[in-house]
């Protein structure tokens, strides 16, 4: 019934599980009222989504979009279309079928008439240029998705948390951390005034203000809202969730900067194990390969020439048309010659770093990584053993909604 899938919507947002869907599903379904079978669909897919199984949400998303459209629910149609935009775009980092959902939604929005729709879709896009490495892009959306929501809804709806949530992910990224922080903050107190303590909106907020306190080196204030992040997510996504991912990742980084190398390990597997489940090439698997590399790196594992050469496989994927030639793979190529070295072959290693003295990603290639280059060739053209090395440090991980 309609108060049934009402009833599944709202526990899904509330963060719970929703056990009886599957039932009401088959219902609506027989019933064939094309509204109810649509919005039983979109719920269906949120669920699936909420669980992270993407491939799942996806089908009923397109099932939901499908349905409204032959109801004439401009709306509903829109509204499915956002979050197959949000799945592609986001958590499976396909191009182009976010874009082809994107243009979906631009004309189900226009048919629809709907201004919030449409502040929505603007925060995806905004959410997307940042992916793209276009912050300032990404802010300036975020900021315009923020206004549309409020003129729709009001300022105190928690529909104006996501915007807000993103624009200080993009301010961190523009080194703008004072003010993300400041932002973050109150977002966090909003928050937790409106949708209550254990929320799962709290994780992304309290997981980037640690990303802040991090980048301000300040570890143990990291660690702590790191640590709070993930007990909020495993709380509400429970332990298999890839969105426990980044959190995850950052905490074990966090853990490496304060020295406990080893005991990251255990974290990183998991990370990659989450990141699996949905796509065993996905690009989101490379900061966690990377840091596994650097911390099998500096052990001294055996295990890194299989982790590098997989960061290799992966990498390469994303870069697309690129090939080894793509920016993105300047530091994944280093951390393969280093492997290389450390298996005991220096000469290949030589032979493997040498080029990326000229590589079209060392100019842009943070400093930390830059030095890592510098110093493996230096080591493995005297062919001596590695001294120990200062971490690369990457700081391109964040976590995200």
């Amino acid at each position: 019934s309609s108060s049934q899938v009402a009833a599944a919507r709202a526990a899904i947002a509330l963060g719970r599980p929703a056990p009886g869907l599957p039932i009401v599903r088959v219902a609506t379904a027989t019933l064939g009222w094309g509204p109810l079978v649509a919005e039983a669909e979109h719920v269906t897919g949120q669920a699936a989504e909420a669980r992270g199984d993407h491939a799942a949400a996806v089908a009923h998303y397109q099932r939901a979009l499908y349905q409204a459209l032959a109801a004439r629910g401009d709306r509903a149609a829109a509204d499915a279309a956002l979050r197959l935009l949000w799945v592609e775009g986001f958590w499976r980092r396909q191009p182009e079928a976010a874009d082809r959902w994107d243009r979906e939604a631009t004309a189900l929005i226009a048919a629809a008439g709907d201004p919030y729709l449409a502040a929505v879709q603007e925060d995806h896009r905004g959410v997307r240029a940042a992916l793209a490495g276009d912050l300032s892009g990404a802010a300036a959306r975020h900021r315009r998705a923020l206004a549309g929501l409020i003129a729709a809804r009001g300022d105190a709806d928690p529909a104006t948390l996501n915007p807000r949530i993103n624009l200080a992910v993009a301010l961190v990224g523009l080194e703008r951390l004072d003010e993300a922080a400041a932002l973050l903050d109150q977002v966090r107190a909003d928050a937790t005034r409106l949708l209550g303590e254990g929320h799962p909106t709290l994780g992304p907020v309290i997981t980037n203000r640690a990303v802040i306190a991090w980048r301000q080196r300040q570890y143990d204030r990291a660690r702590a809202d790191f640590e709070a992040a993930l007990a909020i997510k495993e709380a509400t996504l429970g332990p298999t969730h890839v969105g426990l991912a980044s959190t995850l990742g950052n905490l074990a980084a966090v853990m490496a900067e304060q020295g406990e190398v080893e005991a990251s390990l255990p974290l990183l597997a998991r990370v990659i194990a989450l990141v699996e489940a949905t796509d065993a090439m996905s690009p989101r698997l490379i900061d966690p390969l990377v840091n596994l590399a650097l911390a099998e790196l500096e052990l001294g594992r055996p295990t890194a020439p299989a982790t590098t050469t997989r960061l290799v496989a992966v990498a390469l994927r994303a870069a697309g048309d690129g090939g080894r030639a793509d920016p993105s793979m300047f530091f994944p190529l280093v951390l393969a010659g280093w492997a290389t070295l450390e298996a005991g072959d220096p000469r290949g290693a030589v032979r493997a770093l040498a080029p990326l003295l000229a590589h079209p990603g060392y100019a842009d290639a943070m400093a930390g990584e830059q030095l890592e280059l510098v110093r493996a060739l230096a080591v493995a053209s005297h062919r001596g053993r590695a001294p120990r090395r200062r971490r690369a440090g990457r700081l391109a991980r964040r976590g995200r909604l």
